[in-house]
């Protein structure tokens, strides 16, 4: 036997003789432990099927009514996040360039050249990162004009502006 063994055995022993302090002695309940018959663990089993059945009922129902109750608050929450995505893509992209710079500029002794445009390149990735998203975001969520079917024949300009231009020439 290895020392830990009889250590745990001695620690048993100690706590389980009948001479032993109240204080040291593991509490006693005075029950019985009993273990179920085959009957008892096969009526378990049906209850708990049962309960299972009943809760995937109430979750499915819940999930088919969760979308209809998302009022103009959810929708807030759901802009502040994907605020916060753009933000965290930013920021991401300035702290890896930051790490990579630091690391190479340690790795070569050329400080803080390469630190420097590390941190511009991942500002750069960061700006082209949030783009993306913003772009992903718009083509979800078209404005109304376009989710009518009009299109905007002006370009993104005022109409005034076209003929502002030809009232010049």
């Amino acid at each position: 036997m290895q020392q830990s063994e009889i250590y745990a055995i001695s620690i048993i022993y100690t706590c389980l003789t009948p001479g032993t302090p109240a204080h040291i002695r593991p509490p006693t309940t005075g029950k019985r432990i009993s273990v179920p018959s085959e009957a008892e663990t096969d009526a378990q089993r049906q209850q708990d099927a049962a309960r299972l059945a009943a809760l995937e009922v109430k979750l499915d129902a819940r999930r088919t009514a969760a979308p209809s109750t998302a009022g103009a608050l959810g929708k807030s929450f759901d802009h502040a996040n994907q605020a916060w995505r753009m933000v965290i893509e930013l920021v991401a992209g300035i702290v890896l360039g930051f790490g990579i710079g630091l690391g190479l500029d340690w790795l070569f002794g050329t400080r803080p050249i390469l630190l420097v445009l590390f941190t511009l390149a991942g500002f750069a990735a960061g700006v082209k990162t949030m783009m993306r998203t913003a772009r992903e975001m718009a083509d979800a969520n078209p404005p109304p004009a376009a989710a009518a079917g009009r299109t905007d024949t002006t370009g993104g300009r005022a109409a005034d502006d076209d003929d502002d231009e030809d009232e010049a020439h």
